[in-house]
């Protein structure tokens, strides 16, 4: 569990902005956000950054590359004025340097210099004359063998090679070898202190020695704004300034991360532009497929947009359910990196008396939580266990599941999120499982596992509300996004079930065990409707409707005949851009059936080649495999002509039914019988063939007077304590308030 704590407080690059990269007027339109913006790091001769002391045992004696953006704003300084060192704390000379990427002092050149001992240089490169009040990009890289000293240097500036050494210049074993942290802006040499004055941006340690042309074609590259698994290979150090606490310089390469603590003075963080090609935000792709709303949830604490979902839900909720959602994460401000929550149930009154933290706070008190960790996308659920031993040996969690890699929520993307907790009608739960797109994700080998802690005890709190986008445990963590298509679900469902019905539409009315569900599809007001017969109606807080793309349409069709499907898609905002038009893909084929064109002659479509963007026409014919019935489904997506950028995928469901013959074609009649005259239904208590239940309610489930203790009229509440006929005594605090926090 300690290793639980560590990863969860371990950072990893924000995924930002993705997508085909665009130039496009955006001042004359109204945008749905800001545009990305990149951030620099400010020196003004105080402060610098130093960073983890594992980089540079990392990097050890082989060849590294280093590159850096710098922006110089005082040429006549009289110190040099360091852009990366390693060097002892105190070194006496530059000749006592590990290394030194610097301006000089005098002369106001970039110059790149590893000591030797005894009044000797390594390696003594001087490059050009930096232009000041103006980014340029450095570079510098050293080969060496695995142990011994380097063979050569070379010294870049905008990717142009500017100074070269092919010999170690001292004897050998005399590289200056440090156990200090490597810093950033910073060394103390000869007793005086060397700060850089201006800006630093985009640093980056490579285990390898880059060639001129990966650094040409790469220093524009932001890997910050791109998909994690994209991160290029032997970059072990990445310091971009653009996401993290003040108190933090993250390092946004793969783990492991050696981040930076910023040291004599606040991290100061500047707009920088015009260094790397920030991609259009993906907030401009276009939605496929009909017209959808969802809720967008901005995140921000001022703003406090949530939903409360209506107590009944919380009652009805068992021990043993499931959860399920859509969410789309919008890439956090530099300034908040809390946990996004997805739902949660906690105890409010827990969270007033446990500020929280970006350990703890309240979660010991707290029923379910789901949320995202914004650093990596990793997708986080845990249920509160108590305090006492289960704090003690579990951290306060009775179970705690995570995700990684493939399973993590990428942001600007729609991901499917879901969890089932395992229980009987009383007690602590079994267990629990937590899925991401249809699919149960493992949990690593140091993780606790699925298991419920023997020693903790379930929190279960049917008193208390389930929030969607809100969390509280003594910090306020909104969900920043949107979120879409919600379920809950009576019973834990198992990986098949959801893995067949994660995309599939659901008729809501006729889903056996689905308790509530929220398609926001409303647009408009307060009101979030529950599309079941349970009508667990919620409300939305300072509620911000969008368009949005519903993962899925359902369609019926006949075995054997087509269905003709209009392929559709529409700006994301509506005033921008006015005129778009689209070019639609096929991204997923049929697996019971052909896809075809209407084009003549007519073409059947083998092949979803998204990758060469194979466009087909904006209508499409499917057709089922003759006697196939059930359901069948295809995806197409669509790419704005304006921008470049592209959709989600939008499944299109067939409901394929059998094909009846003429003479065997059966009419339903009011009562649901083939071909009959309406009448077998008739009668009854409604007219209907209704009867009176055991609660004299005239067609009635006979639900809606059993008590607490499973008897139809025996009027048995649970009460404040959750227990059946009881007399709230049970959860008393020393105060005498129910569930309270007071101990003695």
């Amino acid at each position: 569990w300690a290793a639980v704590a560590v990863a969860a407080a371990a950072a990893l690059a924000l995924v930002s902005a993705r997508g085909a990269r665009a130039s496009l007027d955006v001042d004359a339109v109204d945008l749905p956000m800001d545009t990305p913006v990149n951030h620099a790091f400010k020196n003004t001769g105080t402060s610098y950054v130093q960073l983890d002391a594992g980089l540079s045992e990392r990097l050890g004696t082989r060849g590294f590359t280093i590159e850096a953006w710098v922006y110089n704003e005082q040429p006549t300084s009289a110190a040099n004025q360091p852009i990366v060192a390693h060097a002892e704390q105190g070194a006496a000379s530059l000749f006592h340097v590990d290394f030194v990427l610097q301006v000089n002092r005098d002369n106001g050149v970039v110059s790149f210099v590893m000591g030797g001992g005894a009044d000797r240089y390594g390696f003594n490169l001087q490059g050009r004359a930096l232009v000041f009040n103006e980014w340029t990009h450095v570079a510098v890289t050293v080969a060496a063998p695995h142990a011994g000293d380097p063979t050569s240097a070379r010294l870049y500036m905008n990717g142009e090679l500017v100074a070269s050494a092919d010999a170690w210049l001292s004897g050998v074993g005399t590289r200056q070898i440090s156990a200090e942290p490597i810093t950033i802006g910073y060394a103390e040499v000869g007793g005086a202190a060397q700060h850089w004055r201006g800006q630093l941006d985009e640093v980056r340690f490579w285990a390898t020695v880059r060639s001129q042309a990966m650094i040409a074609r790469d220093h524009r590259d932001p890997f910050l704004f791109s998909d994690p698994t994209d991160i290029p290979e032997h970059l072990v150090g990445y310091y971009s300034f653009d996401a993290g606490p003040d108190d933090t310089v993250w390092d946004n390469s793969d783990q492991p991360w050696y981040d930076g603590t910023p040291l004599g003075g606040p991290q100061e963080r500047v707009p920088a532009d015009g260094l790397v090609d920030i991609p259009l935000s993906p907030l401009y792709a276009p939605f496929a497929g009909p017209e959808a709303f969802g809720l967008h949830f901005t995140g921000f604490h001022d703003e406090q947009n949530f939903v409360r979902l209506p107590d009944s839900l919380s009652r009805d909720v068992p021990r043993a359910f499931t959860f399920e959602a859509w969410v789309y994460l919008d890439a956090p401000t530099v300034n908040d990196q809390h946990y996004k929550t997805i739902v949660a149930r906690h105890n409010q009154r827990a969270a007033d008396i446990h500020p929280g933290t970006f350990d703890s706070g309240s979660n010991p008190e707290a029923d379910f939580v789901l949320q995202v960790d914004p650093r990596n996308g990793r997708v986080v659920f845990f249920m509160g266990g108590g305090r006492g031993e289960c704090e003690r040996t579990s951290l306060g969690y009775g179970v705690a599941l995570f995700s990684a890699g493939e399973h993590n929520v990428n942001a600007y993307e729609w991901t499917h999120v879901a969890f089932s907790v395992y229980s009987s009608t009383a007690g602590d739960p079994f267990s629990a499982a937590l899925y991401v797109n249809g699919a149960r994700v493992p949990q690593a080998a140091e993780l606790p596992g699925e298991a419920w802690r023997p020693e903790c005890r379930r929190n279960y709190l049917r008193f208390d509300p389930i929030y969607l986008g809100f969390y509280d445990n003594g910090i306020e963590q909104y969900w920043d996004g949107r979120i879409d298509e919600v379920r809950f679900w009576s019973e834990p469902r198992e990986a098949a079930d959801i893995a067949r019905d994660y995309i599939r539409p659901l008729a809501a009315a006729h889903t056996h065990g689905l308790l509530a569900y929220y398609l926001l599809n409303d647009g408009a007001g307060t009101a979030v409707r529950d599309a079941t017969p349970a009508a667990h109606d919620a409300k939305a807080m300072r509620p911000r409707w969008v368009l949005s793309q519903a993962p899925a349409e359902l369609l019926d069709g006949v075995s054997g005949f087509p269905v003709h499907v209009a392929l559709q898609a529409r700006s994301p905002y509506p005033t921008y851009p006015n005129d778009d038009t689209f070019t639609y893909v096929v991204t997923h084929l049929p697996g019971h059936g052909g896809l075809f064109t209407t084009d003549t002659p007519i073409e059947l479509i083998e092949q979803a080649d998204v990758d060469a963007m194979r466009a087909v026409a904006a209508r499409l014919t499917y057709v089922s495999d003759i006697g196939f019935t059930g359901f069948d489904y295809f995806g197409y997506a669509a790419v704005s002509n304006a921008t470049g950028l592209q959709s989600e995928t939008h499944y299109v469901y067939v409901h394929v039914q059998p094909y009846d013959a003429p003479e065997q074609q059966c009419v339903l009649d009011a009562c649901g019988v083939c071909n009959g005259d309406g009448t077998s239904c008739t009668g009854g208590c409604d007219g209907k063939g209704g009867e009176i239940d055991v609660c004299g309610v005239c067609g009635g489930d006979g639900l809606g007077c059993i008590g607490c203790d499973s008897v139809p009229n025996s009027g048995l509440t649970y009460d404040v304590c959750d227990v059946c006929d009881g007399d709230a005594s049970t959860c008393l605090d020393c105060e005498g308030t129910p569930n309270g926090g007071a101990t003695y």
